[in-house]
């Protein structure tokens, strides 16, 4: 093959490549529309939990024994929360730990709330870890009493979604989503720049959003994405409810979630429009060509 037919060559292979692409992602549109649009999302609950309290870093902690109450900085630790408290506002006193706390959180969309057991750090080296931890999760002002929660259950919900509930081994086999560290970037970026996209992956999705005003995504993870889809009900009450649109596949970094979004917008825009691409002729080598 001369060098003047390897250009052709090469644009007919990506062609059949984006081709397809395209068919898979048709694929994934069509079992997405056939599922019920507002069930489960598919993501497993344990990572989900996961992923919500890995997502902020502050929430309330409240003592079940004593009933009190108090704003709170944490992050995740294996099976366990570091939680610091400023020592005005400890939910429980010294000599009442370890004490059976629940630790509450709204993180993108989602209400988490741990369930387990306090005790105070101690030991000072094991208390510089810990603020080095958080201080490594963007937690800069942890300079409160250092409490650890042994995790016995973890709770999550979204609207629209029953509540789910997850136990202290699930919960410390979830893994740390890929996505975490760049999700508010990518919601960024498709609610402020591309928001019709969003309100086409919901129709892709099997729901009728016609306007990007009335979708709005809150949460990104390595399967897909949840998106807040507001509702007028019979009452007229504007309600919220989050729809999942799956990926075709996991990814696995911030450059792998924007290109599968970026196809995906690119797939319902054909389908909106029945859009067909054209054929590509077989391209034939003249004789000169080739013996040139």
């Amino acid at each position: 093959m001369t060098s003047l037919s390897r250009p052709r060559a090469l644009s007919i292979g990506l062609s059949r490549a984006r081709a397809r692409a395209r068919a898979r992602q048709h694929a994934c549109f069509a079992a997405a529309s056939s599922a019920p649009s507002l069930g489960p999302l598919p993501l497993a609950s344990s990572a989900r939990a996961r992923n919500a309290l890995e997502s902020v870093t502050e929430g309330v902690l409240c003592a079940l024994d004593a009933g009190n109450a108090a704003s709170c900085q944490f992050v995740c630790d294996g099976a366990s929360m570091l939680v610091d408290v400023e020592p005005s506002r400890a939910v429980a006193s010294a000599d009442m730990l370890p004490a059976k706390v629940c630790l509450h959180a709204n993180a993108r969309g989602k209400e988490a709330c741990v369930v387990g057991i306090a005790t105070r750090v101690e030991d000072e080296a094991e208390v510089e870890e810990a603020r080095k931890l958080m201080k490594k999760r963007r937690v800069d002002k942890a300079n409160g009493t250092m409490l650890r929660i042994v995790v016995d259950r973890v709770t999550v919900s979204a609207a629209g979604s029953p509540q789910e509930e997850v136990d202290a081994e699930a919960f410390a086999e979830a893994e740390r989503d890929p996505l975490l560290d760049c999700a508010e970037d990518i919601i960024r970026t498709f609610n402020e720049q591309r928001p019709d996209d969003v309100a086409a992956f919901c129709r892709a999705a099997g729901v009728n959003v016609t306007s990007g005003d009335d979708a709005e995504v809150v949460d990104v993870d390595r399967l897909g994405l949840d998106v807040a889809v507001r509702t007028l009900s019979p009452y007229g009450i504007v309600e919220n409810t989050i729809v999942r649109v799956p990926f075709e596949r996991a990814v696995n970094s911030e450059r792998d979630a924007r290109s599968m979004l970026t196809m995906m917008a690119q797939v319902v825009w054909e389908n909106e429009r029945q859009y067909v691409p054209p054929q590509i002729a077989p391209v034939t080598v003249p004789d000169d060509e080739e013996s040139s």
